[in-house]
C-alpha cells in the first residue's frame, strides 16, 4: 500500500524462484491506500505469481465491488493463484480452487480481539503446509489435494479462532494450540 514498502515487496515477489510457495494476504485498507487504481494494478503483478490467496471477505469487496465474495474469490483464480482461502469473521471458511469448492464451519468462541488472527489462520495454514512436507511441489499439485487443503484449513480456523479469544496479534503456541511438537 504506501511506499517504499510496497515496491520492496513487490520486487521480493518478482525474485522468487518457482521452487518458492507464495501465500498472499491482499489486506485491503481502504483508509490507506491512496489509489487503488495503483494499489490494484501492483495487486495484479503480484497474484500473477501467487499460488495461494488468503483474503477476507472485506478484502474481496474491495477489490471486486458488486460481486459476491464466492464470485470475487472465483475471479482471483483466474489471475493463476491455485487456491484461495476466504475468511468473513465468524462465518465460515470457503476453500475456493478450480475443481472443487468447500465451507468449514467456524467453532463459536469468546472473541476479545481479532487482531492479528487472518495472520494467525494463514501462518498455521503455511506451518502444517511446510510440516506436511506438501510446500516442495513444484507443480503445486498438492493444493488441488482437496483432503490436504481442508485439513490444513481446520488447523489454520483453530489457530485463528484461539487467537481471537486474546487481547493483541498473539497467536497461540504449539503447545496451546495442541500441535504436536515439530
Amino acid at each position: 500500500m504506501l511506499e517504499p514498502i510496497a515496491a520492496s515487496l513487490a520486487a521480493g515477489v518478482a525474485s522468487l524462484g518457482p521452487d518458492t510457495l507464495l501465500m498472499v494476504d491482499p489486506n485491503c485498507r481502504p483508509s490507506v491506500i491512496p489509489d487503488r487504481d495503483a494499489y490494484l494494478a501492483r495487486l495484479s503483478t503480484i497474484l500473477a505469481r501467487a499460488d495461494v490467496v488468503k483474503v477476507s471477505a472485506d478484502d474481496l469487496a474491495y477489490i471486486a465491488p458488486g460481486r459476491s465474495a464466492r464470485e470475487g474469490a472465483r475471479s482471483l483464480l483466474d489471475s493463476g493463484v491455485t487456491l484461495i482461502l476466504v475468511t468473513d469473521g465468524a462465518r465460515a471458511v470457503w476453500l475456493v480452487e478450480r475443481e472443487f469448492e468447500m465451507e468449514l464451519s467456524v467453532p463459536p468462541v469468546q472473541v476479545v480481539d481479532t487482531v492479528g488472527s487472518g495472520d494467525a489462520f494463514g501462518g498455521a495454514f503455511l506451518a502444517w503446509w511446510a510440516e506436511a512436507n506438501l510446500a516442495d511441489d513444484s507443480r503445486r499439485t498438492h493444493l488441488r489435494d482437496q483432503a490436504a487443503v481442508e485439513t490444513a484449513a481446520r488447523r489454520a480456523i483453530h489457530v485463528a479462532s484461539l487467537t481471537c479469544e486474546r487481547r493483541g496479534a498473539d497467536p497461540p503456541t504449539r503447545a496451546q494450540a495442541g500441535w504436536p511438537a515439530g
